[in-house]
């Protein structure tokens, strides 16, 4: 499993090109027109700082990939080097650890969605999306050899079916919808297919797909009908680094946003920052507020891989998990103003 896990690193490291750490210093500072418009708007709005209620500790995990709340509170890990999904109650402490060696032998479990106290898990060493209860697989199906194959796959599921996002170079980005264990339907997506890596979100209806390289995200439907929507407000050290890309002067473009999810009809993304978390919260694409960790220092390695939010009676409790410069998942309660 290592191997495949390390494989999977370096597919993510072609796309990823660089975090805002280790860019070169001396590239031209210029950003695009609509992008200054964003900068001068983000400048204009207060910060918030995220109360940080608990650290797990440096042990609990080797590698937490996927992060996602339960309806009754409790927030489910993947940890793809163990090959397990840990539940963690509200305080922090760990309640169960379901290991998958014996289900899904592959591997690199990635969590894709919850229902009730079912958990929607997407395999990727092998291929295949499955539902599980109490530790328990309760139904499961393989992926289309099209979109197994590709280099990197997003996965969101519910109990209606499954959406899958394939990302490769030898092949166009698409998005497709699965129900009852079958594809039913692809839409190949407009744009270099570098530019649509990034997370998937949503349900049956219709499907948020992040684009972690463009601070934007496509919206598709049942129909296979696409909308984009372009993120105003957005702001990034690296949207310098994004133009000189653009304009062939760099190899590689920048990553933006690694890591989004919904809450009600606010989207949260990590922007990303060299060395600490900084959270936008989006409304209709607009930008609204802006989060920040308490102290936030600089950090090189630091590496935020998921997030996930949720509403209770203090606020909402926003959960990020990390794999360096330790593997932990911290904590927030963020009380909008």
């Amino acid at each position: 499993m290592a191997d495949r896990l390390l494989t999977l690193i370096s597919l993510c490291l072609v796309l990823a090109g660089c975090m805002p750490s280790s860019c070169s210093r001396t590239e031209s500072r210029d950003i695009s027109a609509s992008d200054s418009l964003s900068r001068a708007y983000a400048t204009g709005l207060p910060v918030d700082t995220l109360v940080l209620d608990r650290t797990t500790p440096p042990d609990a995990f080797d590698h937490p990939r996927t992060v996602a709340f339960l309806d009754d509170g409790r927030l489910a890990v993947s940890d793809v080097e163990r090959n397990e999904i840990t539940l963690l109650a509200p305080d922090g402490s760990v309640v169960a650890i379901h290991g998958l060696a014996s289900r899904l032998p592959g591997g690199i479990p990635y969590i894709a969605g919850v229902a009730g106290d079912t958990i929607f898990v997407f395999g990727a060493g092998d291929n295949v999306v499955a539902s599980i209860a109490g530790g328990r697989i309760l139904h499961s199906f393989a992926l289309e050899p099209g979109d197994a194959s590709s280099a990197l796959r997003y996965v969101t599921a519910d109990a209606t079916g499954a959406w899958v996002k394939s990302v490769d170079p030898d092949r166009a980005a698409t998005i497709s919808r699965y129900e009852n264990g079958g594809r039913t339907g692809a839409l190949r997506l407009r744009g270099p297919y570098w530019s649509h890596a990034g997370p998937l979100i949503g349900g049956e209806a219709s499907v948020l797909s992040m684009r972690g390289y463009v601070p934007a995200y496509t919206t598709v439907d049942r129909a296979l009908v696409a909308d984009s929507t372009a993120l105003h407000g957005f702001d990034s050290p690296m949207l310098a680094r994004m133009r000189t890309f653009e304009a062939g002067g760099v190899r590689s473009p920048p990553l933006l946003i690694p890591a989004a999810t919904l809450l009600d009809d606010r989207l949260f993304l990590i922007n990303a920052r060299p060395g600490w978390l900084r959270v936008d919260v989006y409304e209709s694409g607009r930008l609204e507020a802006i989060l920040i960790e308490p102290d936030p220092r600089f950090d090189q390695s630091f590496y935020p891989t998921d997030i996930a939010a949720r509403a209770d009676g203090n606020g909402i409790r926003i959960a990020v998990s990390s794999s360096q410069p330790e593997p932990v998942v911290r904590l927030f309660t963020w009380r909008p103003r």
